[in-house]
This record gives C-alpha cells, structure tokens and sequence, in this order.
C-alpha cells in the first residue's frame, strides 16, 4: 500500500515556523475535548529533520507539503521553502529517494485568514490582497526547488486551496485569476499547474443530523454545483482543478452518520459526481480519532465505531474500493452521470476509449431494521439496447443497514 498523492499540513501549515534549534518539532496542543479528542497543534516549531519524516512513508508515496502565507512573512516562506526544498532535492535527497515532493501549497485557506489569523491579517482582505502576497512568494520558490525542466514534469504550485465554504461568490477560482495569479509573474505562472479549493457537506457543531441527509441524491448535486464556475475557470486558465481537502461534514464528522454506511454510499456518489463535473482528483481529510475518516491509523482513538483495540478501516473505505474498481486503469477514461427520475437512485457510466465499459448504481433509500424504514428497499433497473446472449459482471456493496458501522 502508498499514498499515491498524499497532501500534509493544512491547518498546521500556517501555524508552522522554522525552528532551528530543535531537531524534529515543537508543538503546542490545545487540551482535548470529547469532540476533539486528539486536537491539531496550534503552534509547530519546525525543526532541522521535520520535513525529512516523510522518508517513513511507503515507497512510492507522493507528497503535496503545505508552508506558512498566513504570516505574510516572506522571509519565512522562503525559510520553509529553503529547509523542504534540501530534504526532499538537496543534502537529504538520498534519503528521500523512495518518494517525491509533487506540490508545494503555499497557504491554507486564506479566506479564513481574518477570523484564524487575526494577528497578521486584518482590514481589507480579499483575493486580490491575497494575490499580492501569494505571487512573491512563489516567485521567490521558483529560485528554491527543482521545478524540471518542463512545466510538466517535476515539483509544481498548488494555488488557492480556499475554504469557500461560507463565501464561495468571493473567494473562487475567477476572482483570483482576475486579480493576475496567472499574470503577475510569468515564472510563477509556468510552475502554477493547479486550482485547488476544500470542500465539506456541512459543519458539525452538535446539533442533530437526520439520518439519510447525507447521502441525499439531491443534496450532493447542490453542494458539488457550486464549484462548477471555479471548475470551468481553472480548466479555461490551462489548470487542473482538485479538492485539496474534502469529507462529510467540517469539524471532524457526525457521529452516527459520518461514521456509517451512509458515509460509503454518499462517498462513491460524491466521488463520481465530482468526477462529471471536471474535478481532476480530490484528497479526504483524515485525522486521529474523526467521524469520517476512511482508516483510523492508530488503536485507542474513539471514531464512534465501537474498535479500539486496533488501526482499522471506516464505512467510508469501502467508497474508495468501488470507485477505485468502477474507474479502472486506463488513462484514457471517463464518468458520466446516467440521469434517472428517481431521487433515490443513482447512475454514473464509465467510458474507455468510447465504450461504455462499467456502470455503478446506488440506492440510497433509508434501511434501519426495526424502524419504520424496516423493509430494505430494492429497484428493477433495465438497460436499453442491451443485446441478446451479452453478459455482464454485476458486484454488489452490501451494507447491514444505512446506520451500520461494521459489516461492510
């Protein structure tokens, strides 16, 4: 198993400054609550061989590595710049030979930079002051890392990686290419190869969330139709565009349904969904101990599933396993949604080369036994212009019930 694309830092990246007198790291942690039982830190002294943990990672893995704008502090940034640069391309490069450094993010979630960063960021702050401080920064990176000798090749900029969660008509893709992200600096430019935007269903903050909300046919197609301008925006400016941070619901999930087979079902359809609009590739948040996470990497951490003993897999992995199967191998793809009237199911098809090669369909009826949606629900699905004496594989997720933890 590797992390074929594994994005570190996020939050942390912005409450991270260059330490020199430490060795590994410094950090500080608020106390833990029953909600956040393993907090973030909230100040990371970043030592001399901090960078250089990535080399624990399985071969193979490529690494998206986050450094501090929120400071807008440029000397830092290039500090940060200087240190993950040497370990990954200079005097640690041997060490690191197994993996790679594929995107520099400079930044988290900027447009939450006035309420999470008030010490540095206060008064007008918008996408085009945040242009202004993001462009020399990566201007001053392109003089640090190895970019290749083409565009294409070797480590490149990730750009934005906004929240847009409460604010998405100010903070998009368009509004930060009408500031010059692109055009402020041609160099920058030519390293800048990907939008990046974070994306969750809600934020948990304790109320009660009805089971079957989540995976809503209806509900996914409203949140994801927000990003289709950013998505067209960033495609149109020669970007990919990628969910750098994306899950159910922000503040580590709801419990007894970020936790469940509900979870997996919303999934495969967020993952499919996203596909057909144009995202290029997404990244799931996952912590210690958080409702949504795909595996708990630790024992002890309490995720809501009753395991506690042991690292084990949530309901939602088992999104990740159909996707994975349904997607296939060929680098010549593609999904589209299979439209139905039904708005409890799903279709999505999967092209190869111009056929039409696997179909996944989902039924995200309510089932809890001994409920009043006691009778597990069921669909007769018929495929037009199928010819007679063709055969298909069918494969079946099977869940226990949509609350349903285990069993998978």
């Amino acid at each position: 198993m590797y992390f074929s694309n594994a994005r570190l830092s996020a939050d942390s990246e912005d409450r991270a400054f260059i330490a020199p007198d430490v060795q590994v790291i410094n950090a500080t942690f608020p106390p833990p609550t029953a909600t956040i039982p393993v907090p973030e830190a909230s100040y990371i002294g970043i030592g001399r061989d901090f960078y250089a943990l990535s080399a624990n990672f399985p071969s193979g893995t490529a690494f998206n590595w986050g450094i501090n704008l929120a400071a807008l502090n440029l000397s830092e940034t290039i500090a940060q710049g200087r240190l993950l640069a040497d370990t990954f391309q200079g005097s640690r490069k041997d060490l690191l030979a197994n993996v790679s450094l594929r995107n520099v993010e400079i930044g988290n979630e900027p447009d939450y930079y006035k309420r999470q960063h008030p010490e540095t960021v206060n008064g007008n702050w918008d996408p085009t002051n945040y242009t202004s401080y993001w462009v020399p920064a990566a201007k001053a990176l392109t003089s640090i890392f190895d970019f290749g000798l083409h565009a294409d090749e070797g480590t490149t900029l990730w750009a934005g990686s906004f929240a847009t969660f409460a604010d998405d008509i100010v903070w998009n893709a368009k509004a930060a290419l009408e500031a010059g992200i692109l055009t402020q600096d041609r160099t920058a430019a030519r390293y800048t190869k990907t939008w990046v935007e974070h994306h969750y269903y809600g934020v948990f903050g304790g109320q009660i969330t009805p089971v079957g909300s989540l995976m809503d046919k209806t509900s996914v197609r409203h949140n994801m139709s927000q990003k289709i301008s950013s998505i067209d925006a960033a495609h149109s400016a020669g970007m990919t565009y990628v969910l750098g941070e994306t899950n159910s619901f922000a503040n580590h999930g709801v419990p007894g349904v970020s936790n469940t087979a509900e979870a997996a079902i919303w999934g495969i359809d967020h993952l499919l969904y996203s596909a057909s609009i144009g995202v290029d590739s997404l990244h799931f948040h996952n912590g210690v101990g958080y409702r949504y996470n795909v595996i708990q990497p630790i024992a002890g951490a309490d995720d809501g599933t009753n395991t506690t003993s042991r690292p084990h897999i949530l309901p939602l992995y088992h999104a990740f396993l159909v996707v994975n199967e349904a997607i296939g191998r060929t680098s010549d793809s593609f999904v589209a949604e299979l439209q139905t009237a039904n708005t409890t199911l799903t279709a999505y098809g999967i092209w190869e080369y111009g056929m039409l090669r696997r179909v996944v369909i989902l039924n995200s009826n309510v089932y809890i036994p001994g409920s009043a949606t006691t009778v597990r629900s069921s669909f007769n699905v018929k495929f037009s212009n199928w010819s007679a004496g063709n055969y298909a594989t069918v494969k079946r997720l099977y869940t226990p019930a949509t609350t349903a933890s285990h069993g998978l």
